[in-house]
């Protein structure tokens, strides 16, 4: 938009700066907007507006926004807020009409922010749904991590718990080649190794009563 105003200014002040604004706008009067598809206002040097490609007319026929006070001092201005013809915030635009070195008035493009508004919008879901696909994949990680840690645990702990009562014929099931694995393997050769020495002792008892 901002490239598009400042065509529109350069194409007034070269083709048409012969002639006053007033009587520019009653013969030339598309030339203002023919750039753009945004709504078009043409703002005298006072602050008033002569022009307006929707028709639309404040009650006191001046504009004076931020926007448009900087345009008139010869700077190019912007400006978002309401206006009174439309439900969602307007983005402006204004830029100076500079002939001889003087301002004679300001074209100011108006675009409403509602395609803005709903792409921000849509961007926010597709953030939010990356967010919550991130949580689920986070909490099924944690599950599984927690499982693989927790399950062996558990069977460990009752293996050890079995084996201090006595039962040297249980084993404990090897999950994982880690710690928890190792342990396992650990208490397993602890109790083939116990039952060969019952075994022997009982050998041993055998052949001394014979």
């Amino acid at each position: 938009m901002t490239n598009h105003i400042k065509m529109s200014a350069d194409f007034y002040v070269r083709y048409f700066s012969n002639s006053s604004l007033e009587d520019n706008i009653i013969d030339n009067i598309d030339v203002f907007w023919k750039q753009t598809t945004a709504q078009t206002q043409i703002i005298d040097s006072s602050g008033e507006l002569i022009m307006d490609s929707i028709g639309y007319m404040p009650e006191d026929n001046y504009v004076l926004t931020g926007d448009v006070i900087k345009a008139l001092s010869g700077e190019k201005g912007r400006w978002i807020g309401d206006v009174p013809y439309d439900a969602v915030r307007v983005m402006a635009v204004s830029y100076p009409l500079i002939v001889n070195d003087e301002v004679v008035g300001v074209i100011r493009f108006i675009s409403s922010l509602r395609e803005v508004n709903k792409e921000i919008k849509d961007i926010y879901k597709i953030f939010l749904s990356i967010g919550a696909v991130v949580v689920v994949i986070a909490v099924i990680v944690s599950i599984f991590i927690a499982n693989s840690i927790v399950v062996p645990l558990k069977d460990v702990t009752h293996v050890a718990g079995e084996m201090a009562r006595g039962d040297f014929e249980i084993r404990s099931k090897k999950y994982y080649d880690d710690e928890v694995g190792k342990l396992s393997d650990t208490l397993n050769y602890m109790a083939e190794e116990i039952v060969k020495k019952d075994n022997l002792k009982n050998e041993f008892l055998n052949d001394f009563e014979l």
